[in-house]
């Protein structure tokens, strides 16, 4: 069986209410086993919306700009204790490159999706496993840290 065929975004459309009427449904997409999702800083979204008129409340706003998560960065590594919702949200892949190909910017966070709990829950490794093993030759120790935080999403 072949991957699933992926196409570029078009153009970024001509008018606000077109964009929101483009994502919107990729919005609802739902996590998959070995997926690839992306985050994106809340703050940049939140503007995005708001542009887009996506509660149709009849405001206008400005055009976000380019996409700007470096508020989710420190030193090139994503901070620590951010929230869903309050700090990022989390897209999918389509409508992560649809949005990063209209509007640009950066930087690109991936995560992959994995199954979690007796329900196999698909959710977003947010900050991923990470072992760091020592051994000391004078000491026949292993010291093993490990730091483990996953996001649900229902």
């Amino acid at each position: 069986m072949s991957a699933p065929e992926q196409h570029e975004p078009g153009p970024r459309p001509a008018t606000a209410v077109e964009e929101r009427t483009i994502v919107k449904p990729m919005l609802q997409d739902r996590m998959k086993d070995n997926e690839t999702w992306y985050l994106v800083s809340s703050n940049w979204f939140n503007s995005w919306k708001r542009f887009v008129d996506f509660e149709n409340m009849g405001r206008t706003y400005n055009d976000p700009g380019p996409i700007d998560s470096t508020d989710l960065m420190t030193q090139g590594v994503l901070r620590k204790n951010l929230c869903e919702v309050l700090s990022y949200t989390l897209l999918s892949e389509r409508c992560w490159r649809t949005l990063l190909h209209w509007y640009g910017g950066g930087p690109e966070i991936a995560r992959n999706v994995i199954l979690t709990g007796f329900a196999k829950r698909a959710v977003v490794e947010v900050y991923p496993l990470n072992l760091r093993v020592r051994v000391r030759a004078w000491v026949w120790c292993v010291c093993v840290c490990v730091c483990v935080c996953v996001c649900v999403c229902v």
